[in-house]
């Protein structure tokens, strides 16, 4: 028998900024699923409130991204369970069901903040690691396929590199450092329905506002939604199948 090529679309969305809503309809015009990081506050920028939180977990996943958005790799072990532990505890109790899937803030953790993140009982961590299809071997590694924002090709291989991404600085460089994010995205897509395996776009919704690149994501989701053999999941779904796809 053959073997099956697995063919997975999903994304994630950091931050739980108010403009979240306007991207979970885009997401559901297209039929794409994902997942929602949500910290309580952000010295950074706005976050949405605890009655917004509910209402957008009754369209998507809500995962857990720290209590108040901090540098993970600054902190004690104390605070890193509480802002990762205890943070999840009252999210759930918020939302009144589990909350299974963990984003590190800017990507940034180490061995402490990943102990933390086991300890607090999420299934899975998903990191800012870029240009990756294949299903991840680490769930509290979860690698993405893409950023959607307009960075420079210096800084998405300076990150490859600085996060020893070595294979997916290599497969950026064979896609193309001129094409625009849009036309990556596509690309990444086009070889995940050849070799089949995960295509993960991720982002802010605030950034997606402050570049104005609605209509490049509106084109995006045209190319990647409702494709035969294509199963379109969350985050947590991703990892919760993570057996069941590998075979």
């Amino acid at each position: 028998m053959a073997e099956t090529k697995h063919k997975i679309v999903t994304t994630s969305w950091d931050d739980g900024h108010p403009l979240d809503f306007k991207l979970a309809d885009v997401l559901a015009e297209y039929g794409v699923n994902g997942t929602f990081y949500v910290p309580f506050s952000n010295p950074e920028r706005e976050v949405m409130d605890s009655v917004s939180v509910v209402e957008l977990a009754g369209q998507f996943e809500i995962g857990g991204h720290t209590r108040s958005h901090v540098n993970l790799r600054r902190i004690g072990c104390d605070l890193l369970d509480d802002e990762i532990g205890a943070a999840r505890l009252e999210l759930q109790d918020l939302l009144g069901r589990p909350v299974n899937m963990f984003s590190y803030p800017k990507g940034k953790h180490n061995e402490l903040a990943r102990s933390a993140v086991e300890r607090a009982g999420f299934i899975g961590a998903r990191t800012t690691q870029e240009f990756i299809t294949e299903c991840c071997s680490d769930v509290l590694q979860m690698p993405t396929t893409l950023q959607a924002c307009p960075h420079s090709p210096w800084i998405r291989v300076r990150h490859s590199l600085l996060t020893k991404n070595l294979k997916g600085a290599l497969r950026f460089s064979r896609i193309g450092v001129t094409k625009t994010w849009a036309e990556i995205a596509r690309c990444f897509f086009e070889e995940m329905l050849e070799a089949g395996g995960v295509w993960h776009l991720w982002g802010h919704s605030w950034e997606i506002e402050e570049y104005n690149l609605w209509d490049d994501l509106r084109a995006v989701l045209d190319t990647v939604a409702s494709k035969e053999g294509v199963i379109y999941l969350s985050n947590g779904q991703v990892i919760e199948n993570m057996t069941k796809l590998s075979t």
